[in-house]
Formats: structure tokens, sequence, C-alpha cells
């Protein structure tokens, strides 16, 4: 017979650091898939100009080597001898649960905009970290599909990563090695913003 599913009184509870890890996990992911549509999320016909080629261009070219390294990243986060700088920070306990659930809930309503597609089918997949031994249950990937409502969608991005802006924030203070991760996660936040505000309602995206 198959094995009975675990119980949540049966399931053993993440530590901290697993919890965080499985944040930036996702963290990861999430600027993978943004990268990945970025010709569809931040070249837009009706504001089409060589500074967005640009700028599209050089988003491609510096994520490879911002994501490179991310899973000895992660490993050290989970270092038992890093729980003291986790507490320091406020990355453990109620002040972590608080983070998390912020910037889960403005991540759900981003990936719902992005399912509301037309695509059939995600737009490629990517596993930007890799396996990490010990690593916590991250969410499930961003949805890599081009969303029908552009303005929205970008909104929602700007949300997402400014909540994740909270965790990350604090994790830069005791991993300095995030430093690029942060920037080009503020890049994308801030240009999707900005985009956002001037498109006109339910532009969809091309």
């Amino acid at each position: 017979m198959p094995d009975e599913p675990e119980s949540d009184a049966q399931r053993v509870p993440e530590s901290d650091a697993q919890r965080v890890s499985a944040f930036l996990w996702t963290l990861y992911d999430d600027l993978d898939a943004l990268v990945s549509l970025r010709e569809v999320l931040f070249l837009v016909p009706t504001r089409l100009d060589q500074a967005g080629v640009d700028f599209v261009r050089a988003l491609g070219s510096a994520w490879p080597g911002v994501k490179e390294g991310s899973a000895e990243i992660l490993s050290t986060v989970l270092d038992p001898n890093q729980l003291p700088a986790l507490k320091k920070y406020g990355l453990t306990g109620s002040q972590l649960d608080l983070k998390l659930l912020a910037w889960k809930r403005a991540r759900a309503h981003a990936d719902a905009v992005f399912k509301d597609s037309d695509d059939a089918e995600a737009r490629g997949s990517g596993d930007p970290v890799g396996s990490v031994p010990g690593l916590g249950a991250h969410e499930p990937p961003f949805t890599r599909k081009r969303p029908r409502r552009l303005k929205t969608a970008l909104r929602w991005v700007a949300r997402m990563l400014s909540h994740g802006d909270t965790l990350l924030g604090s994790l830069v203070r005791a991993f300095t090695q995030l430093d690029a991760v942060k920037e080009i996660k503020e890049t994308i936040e801030k240009t999707a913003g900005d985009i956002s505000g001037e498109l006109p309602a339910d532009t969809p995206a091309q």
C-alpha cells in the first residue's frame, strides 16, 4: 500500500534558516522568470525606444553573472553558524513570519496575473539554483507566460519585489554577497513600476 501522506502534526517544522533559504531560492526563480520574459514585459510597442532595447539586452547579459554561485550562497545561509546573524536582522520567529506572509501574498497575486495568459505552454523553464541539501520548501515556480494585462502584471511585479526587499534588505546586511541580487531586483522592480505607471489600463503584452 502507498504511504499515507504526512499530517501537519507529523510534519517536522522547518528551521528559520530553511525558510529563509526557501525564500531565496524562490526569489532567484522569480528573477530568472522575469528576465526570461524581459522582451514581453519591457519592450512595449507604444513606448519603444533605443534605451528600452538596450535595457532589455543589458538585463539578459547581466543576469547569468548574478545568479552564478547562488547554490553556494544558499548553503551559507543554511549553515547553523549563521543563526546569530539571522536573529540579529529579524529573520527568525514571528518577525520572519510577518515578512514572509506579506511577500507570499503579493507573489500569489503577481503569479495569478501571469497565469491569465493566451499562452498554452510556459515560455521555457528554469532552475537557476539547482540542488541544495537541506533547502526548505520553496514556493511553486513563477509562471513563465505572457500576461494578458501588462499594466496589471507589471504593477504586481513591482509590489512582489518590493515586499521581497523587506527580507532581502535584511539578508544583505548579514550576507554581503547578495548585493548584486538586491541591485538587479531593484532594477527590475523600478522598471516594472515605471512602465506600469505610464501604460493605459489593460494594455496587452505583445
